[in-house]
């Protein structure tokens, strides 16, 4: 290759790498405190009117959170790393320049700091690994609190002086009759990421129900079996409620899932 090739090739890529520095977004203010508080105490997470907010959390549940698409890692799907990603936490804030960006942009920004304050690199790969499969009989029929949608039983953005509530999943509440989980004109995709929180193995559909659909599960804290309590995790829980409920199983099986490798990271330098 000539020298002017050769020159021309690297200005290619210089200006490459400069672009790529320049539209990596970044917070207009950020900061990261270890926090030595105990565990659970004030602990939470979101991405309120423009930040990142992280209290109380551990690095290895701040990096499942803000990496993968749309809804992040499992962080036991989260490998590698040093012993003190699980035993250290730490108070993470953010500010965006821009007022209200949407969470995507947030998120971006979220790794973006993470690769740039803990030297943080990692890549994925795919892993065959213990899944959930929500799945049915493979011809549906909605029944108990399983409802077929056609969106005319919610809206879309809510109003006070509405009487339907808001189509999408709604927000999880805890009653001492348990955890109950509501949802309105949900394709069977949307209702398995919304589930997938509330179980401990990646979970995907595998039913066969096309459609939108509305429904309300309460997964009780326990279940009495014979007039004695079915003690079980909350796996089992969740499995006893979708078909008891809804018609619908939880079924163990194995397959292909993405996992996040941590090549390398380094403690954060307080500010």
């Amino acid at each position: 290759m000539s020298r002017v090739s050769t020159s021309i090739v690297l200005i290619v890529v210089s200006s490459l790498t400069v672009a790529a520095q320049q539209s990596a977004p970044a917070f207009e203010v950020a900061s990261i405190k270890p926090n030595s508080s105990p565990p659970f105490q004030d602990s939470s997470w979101g991405y309120p009117s423009g930040r990142f907010l992280v209290r109380n959390k551990h690095m290895r549940m701040v990096i499942a959170m803000v990496y993968g698409e749309p809804r992040g890692f499992l962080v036991d799907r989260v490998l590698g790393g040093p012993a003190w990603l699980d035993s250290e936490r730490y108070d993470i804030e953010g500010k965006a320049a821009e007022p209200d960006p949407p969470e995507a942009v947030l998120r971006a920004m979220a790794r973006s700091l993470l690769e740039q304050r803990l030297s943080l690199r990692t890549h994925v790969e795919r892993r065959e690994l213990p899944i959930y499969a929500l799945a049915d009989d493979g011809t549906l029929k909605p029944r108990g609190q399983l409802r077929v949608s056609d969106g005319s039983d919610c809206v879309e953005v809510s109003r006070q002086t509405d009487k339907l509530p808001e189509c999408g999943p709604a927000l999880p509440t805890t009653t001492a009759a348990g955890l109950t989980l509501s949802a309105n004109a949900v394709t069977m995709d949307e209702i398995s990421s919304y589930l997938q929180s509330f179980v401990s193995r990646p979970l995907f559909n595998r039913t066969k129900a096309a459609g939108r659909f509305s429904f309300t599960l309460t997964v009780p804290h326990r279940f009495e079996t014979q007039g004695a309590p079915l003690a079980g995790d909350s796996d089992a829980l969740m499995s006893r409620a979708l078909q008891d409920q809804l018609g619908l199983r939880l079924m163990a099986s194995r397959g292909p899932v993405d996992v996040l490798v941590i090549d390398s990271v380094e403690r954060p330098t307080p500010n």
